[in-house]
């Protein structure tokens, strides 16, 4: 409770400099700044030195993930700021930049190529430091990079919280993972570093976990990608998906709205459309609930409304000309589609009997084998089911939005 007053008063409190005060010409460059990420600069301001984390000059970042990303570190130096070694007096400086005290050491990458010696109580505290981390619910992800260790007149500092990862609401397993990730990567940098004093237990730790931990596909892949579903699966992210799914679908609009570019209206507007008329037909196939739906799309793969819904979504997100924001949601989805599908076909055969198994022997779940259609069962429309389902309104939605995009993109913007 006290942890909770402590960030509501800083929250509350003035900021200790604005946007003006600071002078481009007594601005230093941190490191090099690439392309997506935010530049970081230091700064003296009333003879206090600062960190500025700052988006604002990458147009399309800023947008997209450079906001979202500056919210969360702050979050996160905010809820570590009784943790010794991270830095303190964190703050929103703007809605694109962030800033925090300046931490005057050098990093393990300058100690390793100058072949410095670290005090042998360094990695201990470093560890203690990485524990208490993980006990405020922060994982950092990102321990590799020998840039992120300071030392501080030989005690360690840990600085870019921007891959930090927040454990309260995930899974267990995710969790654990994650907080090993950090152990082992913590580990390596000890043997590298100060190798005699790494002690036995962590180097048995280290040799056989290291390989599993790290973010390498051939070591990670699968359990990453089993982390990943179990994520989707869990009751709580169902439940606030399901309730934020219009504020969802409106805030996606908006993304699109602020990117869109005209000469990618056209192909994404008829990616939608030919994704919204599918959608309809297969309205146009659900009798009721508790009848079996083979005919129409569902002649040719078993869960067609997922797939149109992609087409749909993807058109949209296609007017902005963004491949990392196209593929983005593309995996998303992917994710969103096949566990809800493993949830529902794991409750219908209790439904609809032997019926359903067969059907599920007959027809593929995704992706159609075209050598065995049926014309009789494929040419199929029921107009009292299409209204039943809502399908005009459906259409009249997706239409009404296309239409706003092309007002947005041709009239407005």
């Amino acid at each position: 409770m006290a942890k909770h007053t402590q960030w509501v008063d800083s929250a509350l409190a003035p900021p200790p400099f604005q946007r003006a005060h600071l002078n481009g010409e007594a601005l230093q460059e941190l490191h090099r700044k690439r392309w997506g990420q935010a530049r970081v600069r230091r700064c003296q301001i009333n003879g206090q030195d600062w960190v500025v984390k700052d988006f604002a000059e990458s147009t399309v970042a800023r947008f997209l993930w450079g906001r979202w990303l500056l919210a969360r570190e702050l979050r996160a130096l905010q809820r570590l700021e009784t943790v010794p070694g991270v830095p303190r007096d964190a703050f929103r400086l703007d809605r694109d930049a962030i800033a925090y005290r300046y931490v005057a050491g050098e990093t393990l990458r300058a100690l390793r190529t100058r072949r410095a010696k670290v005090p042998d109580n360094f990695f201990p505290q470093l560890e203690t430091t990485v524990e208490q981390m993980h006990q405020a619910g922060i994982a950092h992800l990102d321990l590799g990079n020998l840039r992120n260790i300071l030392s501080v007149q030989g005690q360690p500092h840990l600085i870019d919280f921007g891959s930090c990862l927040f454990l309260d609401n995930l899974p267990a397993p995710l969790s654990r993972r994650a907080c090993q990730v950090d152990r082992s990567r913590l580990y390596k940098c000890w043997a590298q570093l100060s190798p005699t004093t790494l002690g036995s237990v962590r180097a048995r730790y280290l040799a056989d976990h290291y390989h599993k931990h790290h973010f390498k596909p051939k070591h990670w892949g699968s359990q990453m990608l089993t982390a990943v579903r179990q994520s989707f699966h869990n009751p709580s992210f169902r439940r606030w998906f399901r309730k934020s799914r219009v504020l969802l679908g409106i805030l996606l609009l908006v993304l699109v709205m602020s990117q869109i570019k005209a000469a990618w209206y056209w192909p994404g507007a008829a990616i939608a459309t030919v994704g919204a008329l599918l959608q309809a037909w297969c309205f146009a196939c659900i009798d009721t609930q508790t009848t079996l739906a083979d005919r129409g799309p569902y002649s040719l793969v078993r869960n067609p409304q997922y797939i149109t819904r992609f087409f749909l979504i993807l058109g949209i997100v296609l007017m902005t000309g963004n491949p990392w924001l196209v593929a983005g949601t593309a995996v998303l989805y992917y994710f969103y589609a096949v566990t809800r599908v493993e949830r529902e076909e794991a409750l219908l055969p209790e439904a609809l009997g032997d019926d359903y198994r067969d059907y599920c022997n007959r027809v593929p779940r995704f992706l159609p084998r075209l050598g065995k259609l049926s014309r009789q069962q494929l040419w199929h429309w029921n107009p009292q089911a299409f209204r039943k389902n809502h399908g005009l309104a459906n259409l009249a939605t997706v239409f009404t939005a296309l239409a706003l995009l092309y007002v947005w993109a041709f009239l407005v913007s």
